[in-house]
């Protein structure tokens, strides 16, 4: 995976959250952004899944220019996973992931129900297929949700703090269920609290401060950290 950042500025109402944010990366694959609340960090993952558009400066996914790129066709391109999951009240499990495959990639509904089916399968939830969000714990619901946006075979999979709402034990399902990506050579960029889990899901951290990346490099950055604010960080989650 491709990732250039130039010079990036981003404010809500005058505050600015991104600062001068610039970073170019070749070969990451898995990438977690980490870093105390406040930083910037699902501000910068909105800004490179084209949600929101920067003040300033240049974004660049697998050579594609973000900014410029038609939103409908980048969409198409690339997975987004709330905090919460976002999946339509109103539909089943099954109907949230054959929608999109249906309207926005022209699968016919034979299709567009045999990938669901699978993937499903796969993630072991085909038992709750015709159960409504209501009718799913938490955890059940923000892995149909993943499952979702995996099923339009997206280029990258952005997630932004997919387990903040979650218990711990609910955590854990979906933290097994992102871990799963990984297997699958799925790229991806995740903002997460889960320090254990950014070690063994990623292959590369950003570590995020008052709206800068103070420190980057391959996950054992965590284990040596070449800054004091990634080590205070580091020893505060990790306590």
């Amino acid at each position: 995976m491709r990732i250039k950042l130039d010079n990036i500025q981003h404010s809500y109402h005058d505050k600015t959250i991104l600062q001068n944010l610039s970073l170019q990366l070749d070969h990451a694959e898995a990438i977690a952004i980490i870093g105390p609340s406040g930083a910037g960090k699902s501000t910068l993952l909105r800004l490179m899944s084209k949600i929101e558009t920067p003040d300033r400066g240049e974004i660049y996914i697998n050579d594609i220019d973000v900014i410029k790129s038609e939103a409908n066709e980048y969409y198409k391109k690339v997975g987004f996973v709330f905090q919460s999951h976002n999946l339509f009240p109103h539909l089943t499990a099954l109907q949230n992931i054959t929608l999109v495959l249906e309207k926005v990639h022209n699968k016919t509904s034979e299709e567009a129900r045999r990938l669901a089916i699978d993937l499903l399968t796969q993630f072991e939830l085909v038992e709750h297929m015709n159960k409504r969000p209501s009718q799913l714990s938490g955890g059940q619901a923000q892995r149909v949700s993943i499952i979702r946006s995996l099923a339009i075979s997206p280029e990258v999979m952005f997630l932004d703090e997919p387990t903040s709402a979650l218990d711990p034990i609910l955590t854990r399902e979906v933290l097994r269920t992102i871990l799963k990506l990984r297997e699958k050579n799925m790229r991806f960029v995740i903002v997460t609290h889960e320090l254990g889990f950014a070690k063994k899901a990623a292959d590369y951290i950003l570590f995020m401060e008052d709206g800068k990346i103070i420190e980057h490099g391959p996950v054992s950055i965590l284990d040596k950290p070449q800054t004091e604010s990634l080590k205070k960080f580091v020893e505060y989650v990790m306590e």
